[in-house]
Order: structure tokens, then sequence, then C-alpha cells
């Protein structure tokens, strides 16, 4: 994970030099460290790699399919991509506002719906609802 988000710190340059190392780490078995070097593939990267680190994220940022902290990092990566997460926007519509689920904690519950709301109005070319 450190590893990933180190390169991804270190800009453009530094994740071109390892790319290599960043697309196996798109099949680590830690959720944090594929979401962690699909962020930096997806910022940074062009063609196939770009395109698997879209999918790995709109894949992880389903909160009905994977833990809920997973969702919210996948969430935060495809928000932070901008207009670079404009591919994967259909799935990022279709992922399921899961705010009002009562299984999960009252104090985080909402947050996967608003960071929902506001990377769709992000994409959307409109202001965000928060």
């Amino acid at each position: 994970y450190w590893g990933a988000m180190a390169l991804l710190m270190r800009g453009g340059e530094a994740v071109r030099a390892e790319k290599e190392l960043l697309v196996r780490a798109l099949a680590d078995p830690a959720p944090a460290v594929q979401i962690a070097a699909a962020r930096a593939l997806g910022q940074y990267a062009g063609g196939d790699e770009w395109e698997r680190s879209l999918e790995v994220l709109a894949e992880r940022a389903d909160a009905s399919r994977n833990p809920y902290y997973v969702a919210i990092q996948a969430l935060n990566a495809l928000d932070a991509l901008d207009e670079r997460a404009r591919p994967v926007l259909a799935r990022i519509r279709q992922l399921p506002d899961t705010s009002q689920d009562a299984s999960r904690d009252p104090r985080t519950r909402d947050y996967t719906g608003r960071l929902l709301r506001k990377t769709l109005a992000d994409l959307d070319g409109g202001k965000s609802p928060l």
C-alpha cells in the first residue's frame, strides 16, 4: 500500500517507471493495495493499465459487495481521478447508495452516499450537492 502511495505522491514519472509493479499490485490480495495501485495508474498511466485501474476501482467501490471502508477508499480514488474516471461513469451511476443501511454505524453510514453523489455531480459538470 505505502509503496503504491509513495509512487502516486512522486507523480507521473515515478508511476510510469514502476508501472509493472503497480500492474501486479492490481491483483494483490489486499484491497487497499489494489486501490492504491489503481489510483496511481488511473492518474498517470494510459492504455490498458489505465482501463484496468478504472475497472478495479469501479468493482471495489460497490459497498454492497465489498467491505464498507474498501468501498469508501475506492470511491475516494474515483473522485480524486476527476475526468479520468469518466469512462466508468455509467458504472458509478449504478453503484448502490447504502447510506440508509441501518446495519451500518450511524456515524459513517451516509458517507458513501454523499461521496457517490459528489463524484457524480463533479463528473456531470454540476456542483456538488454537499
